[in-house]
C-alpha cells in the first residue's frame, strides 16, 4: 500500500509539474513543442523519484498514464471538441486503463524491478542512472510521443475525410486492446496454473509467442490509420508507428526470446511451433531430412 502511495504522490507531483510547466512553454512554443517539453519535464520528475526509491520501475506507469492526458489537452487547445475526436479520446482511454489496470495487478511493489532494468544495472555499473535517465525513461516518453504526432495533426485538420479508414482505424486500435487483454488475462491464468513453470501456450498466445506485442503494436498502427482519415499521415508523422515496430523487434522481442530460453526448457519447441508475432508465418522453412 505504501508503495502505491509513493507512486501516486510521485506522478501527481509530475503532472503538476508538467502543467504549470507547459503553460510557460506555450508562452513561447507552439502547442507541439510546449507539449513535449512538459511531457520531457513530467519524466524527469518521474526520474527523480525512481533514484530516491532506487528502483527505475517507478517509471512503468508512466506510457499508459500520459497519453490520454494529452490528447485531451491537444483537444482543449485546439478547440478539437467533434465526435471523431472523442472517439479518439475514448479509444486511447480505453487502451489506457487496460494497461494501468494490468500494471497494478501484476506490480509486486519495490521489491521488485523489471528484469530488464536489473540487467542494466549489471552491465553499467556506476552509470546505472544515467542509462536509466536516457534508456529506460527518456526513450520510451519520446518514442510514445513520436506514436501520438498523426492524432496531433488530425485535431489540426478537424475534419474527417474518409469515415471508412477512420473507423478502420478505431477498430484496428481496439482489436489491438482486446488482444492485449487476451494475452494479460492468458499469461496471469497460465502464472497460477499446474502448468507455470512450462511456457504459455493457450488462449492467444497459441498463434503468437508475443501476443501481449501484437496487441500494443496494433493499438498504435490503429492510431496512425486514424489519422489517414484526416489526410494527416506523412512521412513525418510515420516515424511514431516506425519507431514502434523497431523497438518491439529490435529490442523488445529478442530481449524477451533470450530470457524465455534461459528460464523454459520447452521454450525451443514452442519457437519452432508458433509464430513470433503475427498469427502466421511470413516465410514457411521446411527442414531436408
Amino acid at each position: 500500500m505504501k508503495a502505491k502511495l509513493y507512486i501516486l504522490i510521485t506522478y501527481l507531483i509530475a503532472l503538476t509539474g508538467g502543467y504549470f510547466s507547459f503553460t510557460i512553454f506555450s508562452e513561447h512554443f507552439n502547442l507541439l513543442i510546449a507539449t513535449l517539453l512538459a511531457d520531457i519535464v513530467c519524466t524527469i520528475i518521474v526520474f527523480i523519484f525512481s533514484m530516491i526509491i532506487n528502483n527505475s520501475s517507478v517509471y512503468d506507469p508512466y506510457w499508459s498514464v500520459i497519453p490520454p492526458l494529452i490528447v485531451f489537452l491537444w483537444m482543449s487547445q485546439i478547440n478539437a471538441y467533434n465526435i471523431a475526436s472523442y472517439i479518439i479520446l475514448g479509444v486511447y482511454l480505453l487502451w489506457a486503463l487496460r494497461l494501468t489496470v494490468n500494471w497494478c495487478v501484476n506490480w509486486q511493489g519495490f521489491k521488485h524491478e523489471d528484469w530488464r532494468y536489473r540487467k542494466f544495472r549489471q552491465k553499467t555499473g556506476k552509470f546505472y542512472w544515467l542509462v536509466s535517465l536516457s534508456a529506460i525513461h527518456l526513450f520510451p516518453t519520446l518514442t510514445v510521443f513520436l506514436g501520438m504526432l498523426p492524432i496531433y495533426y488530425s485535431f489540426q485538420i478537424g475534419i474527417v475525410n474518409s469515415e471508412v479508414i477512420f473507423v478502420s482505424g478505431v477498430i484496428i486500435a481496439i482489436l489491438g486492446i482486446i488482444i492485449s487483454y487476451l494475452a494479460d488475462y492468458h499469461l496471469i491464468k497460465h502464472r497460477y496454473s499446474e502448468n507455470r513453470d512450462k511456457s504459455i501456450n493457450i488462449g492467444v498466445w497459441k498463434y503468437s509467442r508475443h501476443p501481449n506485442y501484437l496487441g500494443e503494436l496494433s493499438f498504435w498502427l490503429g492510431s496512425f490509420i486514424i489519422s489517414m482519415a484526416y489526410s494527416s499521415a506523412n512521412y513525418f508523422t510515420s516515424v511514431g508507428i516506425i519507431a514502434m515496430i523497431l523497438l518491439f523487434n529490435l529490442y523488445s522481442i529478442p530481449a524477451m526470446e533470450k530470457k524465455l530460453l534461459n528460464s523454459k526448457r520447452d521454450y525451443q519447441d514452442i519457437k519452432a511451433l508458433v509464430p513470433r508475432l503475427l498469427p502466421f508465418r511470413i516465410i514457411s522453412i521446411k527442414k531436408r531430412d
